[in-house]
């Protein structure tokens, strides 16, 4: 067990979720920062990473519509943080079947077959 509990990991190359149950908060943080600054990785202010707290990445993801943008991602009331990270994981992890895109002259994600 971790120090700050139990917890789970997927790790990409550009990105990591962790998800900790006690808290029901997942992490998503840039791979490079998670490897570097073990002591600074969770924070919302500077570090490269998004927090989403009571709902998980996947229920975003679901309940969203055709098209996640930053700004629809920054509105939402459970996330906090660089939500460039969100879209990323998003795009790299299994079980999401979207593209990047530019939508309105913002980084988004466009779900497929919807």
């Amino acid at each position: 067990m971790h120090t700050l509990g139990e917890r789970e990991l997927e790790k990409y190359d550009s990105v990591v979720r962790e998800y900790r149950p006690e808290e029901a908060v997942t992490w998503a943080i840039s791979c490079d920062h998670f490897d570097s600054y073990s002591m600074r990785r969770y924070s919302i202010g500077e570090a490269p990473s998004v927090r989403v707290d009571e709902i998980s990445l996947q229920e975003v993801f679901d309940t969203a519509g055709d098209v996640l943008t930053m700004s629809g991602l920054e509105n939402h009331g459970a996330i906090e943080g660089d939500v460039r990270y969100s879209l990323e994981y998003y795009r790299v992890a299994d079980g999401f079947a979207c593209d990047p895109v530019t939508h309105d002259s913002e980084m988004a994600i466009e779900k497929r077959g919807t």
